[in-house]
């Protein structure tokens, strides 16, 4: 297995955590962890015997505290020279949001600039109550946030994220949960029990309906148009039945009073 000194990977059955290595630099996003991070997703889109995967940070200060300064500097410097850098970040994120498992961020920590597309591109999030802090401090050091607009736009309300693009302030957990960033909280001492907890639950099903679901919800994300949405969603969902041919399997167990029941309540902290 190769080996990525800023991306660790830890295997539980079908389910895999990437682990954000660089703790020190409260795990920011530099190229060298970026193409670290590359590397793992790759490695980990190519077996098969995982179905979710988690992301997380080390330590318990930062999930991830951005990209580097170096890396922003460079960037600027590359536009004054009329260069064109490879955008290994934009890479990373693309990577992961069109990723065929589901992917789980567990937020342990500050989330911030870069980090807060990173977060927006996994499928789910669940954070650390007391430790969880997400800001874009873009507009403070002097500069407007670029790619994370896109995202966050995408991603929240409008005055939700003109708030967080606008004032660089950091929100809380719970605040990043109205706003719709995050959809679990749980106490930070809980936070990774937790987020394994949650990849098995879903690893129960099977891969490629998984992989459909994700499919069907970022197509129709794309399309502006409802009606047209709407149509993509029916023609991914026929193509996953000529696909798969154990199709509805499920709903026939149901039906014979065989499967699981879709009556289930969990409650999170």
């Amino acid at each position: 297995m190769p080996s990525h000194k800023y991306a660790l990977i830890e295997k539980r059955d079908k389910v895999a955590r990437v682990t954000i290595n660089d703790p020190e630099k409260r795990n920011r996003l530099s190229r060298e962890v970026i193409l670290d991070l590359i590397s793992a997703f790759e490695e980990l889109r190519e077996d098969d015997s995982v179905a979710v995967v988690i992301t997380t940070g080390s330590g318990d200060k930062s999930w991830s505290a951005g990209q580097a300064g170096q890396v922003l500097l460079a960037a600027q410097d590359a536009v004054h020279q009329h260069k064109r850098v490879a955008n290994l970040m934009f890479r990373l994120d693309e990577l992961v949001r069109n990723f065929p498992k589901v992917t789980i961020a567990a937020v342990n920590g500050y989330c911030l600039g870069a980090a807060i597309t990173f977060l927006i591109s996994h499928d789910l999030a669940i954070a650390s109550e007391e430790n969880a802090r997400f800001g874009l401090p873009e507009v403070i050091r002097g500069f407007p946030a670029r790619t994370i607009v896109a995202t966050l736009f995408r991603a929240v309300p409008m005055k939700w994220a003109f708030d967080m693009v606008l004032t660089g302030d950091n929100w809380d957990a719970r605040t990043a949960q109205k706003a719709g960033l995050i959809s679990r909280l749980v106490p930070h001492k809980d936070l990774q029990d937790r987020a394994w907890e949650w990849a098995n639950e879903i690893a129960r099903w099977e891969p490629i309906t998984l992989e459909y679901s994700k499919k069907a919800s970022h197509a129709c994300m794309d399309v502006p148009a409802y009606v047209k949405s709407v149509e993509l969603a029916a023609l991914i969902c026929e193509e996953h039945s000529m696909v798969n041919p154990r199709s509805h399997d499920g709903m026939r167990a149901f039906l014979g009073k065989t499967g699981i029941k879709a009556d289930q309540t969990i409650k999170w902290v």
